[in-house]
Formats: C-alpha cells, structure tokens, sequence
C-alpha cells in the first residue's frame, strides 16, 4: 500500500454550503455540505494517482486507498464548528480522522451477505461517519433504514445487545439468497 499524493493543495469552496436536518421517527441529526472543495478534480487527480489495495479492517465490497492529509486538514477544519453544533461535541474534544477513498467494485452477486444488508459503524456517539462523493451528477448516495424488528434507526451502546440478537438470525438467513 503506498500513501497518497501529500502534494495535493486544497481550497475550500466559494459556494460552501452547510444545513443540518433531522430524519427519521429518531430524528437523527444528519450535517450535508454541498461545494465543500473548490476544485473537487483535485481529489479526483490524486485517487488516480494513488494505490489502492483490499482493506482487511471493514467488510466494505470494493478497494480503498488512503487520503492525502490536505484533505483532512481543509474539510474537518472548515466543517467542525458546524459539527460541534450538530452532534453536540464538545469544542474540546479530540477528533481523530480515518478515512479513505473507497470503489464499490464488488457486483451484488459476489457480495458476502454482511455487505448485501445496511451497515453501522459504530456505537460510539462521539465516532462520526462522513461520505464526500466526488462524482459528477446524480451518483451515488447514501440510504438511511429502520431496523424492521426491533424499529431501530440507531444503535448505540443500550440497544446493542438487542439489535446483535435481533440481526445475527437474519444475517445468517441472508447468506443462501
């Protein structure tokens, strides 16, 4: 694995914009900022130009190749006020960054049954999940679910031990389909 171009100089958007909403029965806070970057092509150029490999951390169905630190130091600092504000973060609090690009490049076929259902990543109230998709016109996306037998929008650390029990019956139904 070789790292990514750290040469990479980044701007932020002129047109940034940031709105919170809230959504589902939970209403889950949920932070969306459009035009982040002045010059996206520049993330496009250094993930053409980076190595990507098979990441043996997660079950995601596809390649990952690692960001180049500008990225980190441009967004997450122009977008942490704003998170603080939406997810009730103390000014504080220590933040640490560990992301990726990532292509899905597992056909729906070939996925193992943990990669054909919804995901979450973490109990955590303090781990914050971020998707910055860097392709042009209406790809892409991210859903959002409710859990249909336990009606979980969320998991944190209390409902756990319930969703594990309520989901491990139905993953493992999930593995002939």
């Amino acid at each position: 694995m070789s790292a990514a171009p750290q040469h990479v100089a980044l701007l932020l958007g002129r047109t940034i914009r940031v709105r919170l909403e809230h959504i589902g029965l939970e209403r889950q806070p949920l932070m969306i900022v459009d035009d982040v970057l002045q010059d996206p092509q520049l993330m496009i150029d250094a993930a053409r130009t980076t190595a990507f490999y098979i990441p043996e951390h997660t079950n995601y169905p596809g390649i990952n190749a690692r960001l180049p630190e500008a990225y980190y130091r441009t967004v997450i600092t122009a977008v942490r006020g704003p998170l603080e504000a939406a997810f009730g973060l103390r000014c504080s609090a220590h933040l640490s960054y560990f992301g990726f690009f990532a292509l899905a490049t597992t056909s729906a076929r070939d996925a193992q049954a943990i990669q054909r259902i919804p995901h979450r990543d973490s109990t955590n109230p303090n781990r914050l999940a971020m998707v910055h998709y860097l392709c042009r016109g209406q790809f892409g996306g991210t859903g959002f679910f409710r859990h249909r037998s336990t009606g979980f929008e969320s998991v944190d650390a209390s409902r756990e031990p319930e969703y594990v029990s309520a989901a491990k019956p139905e993953l493992e139904g999930t593995a002939a389909s």
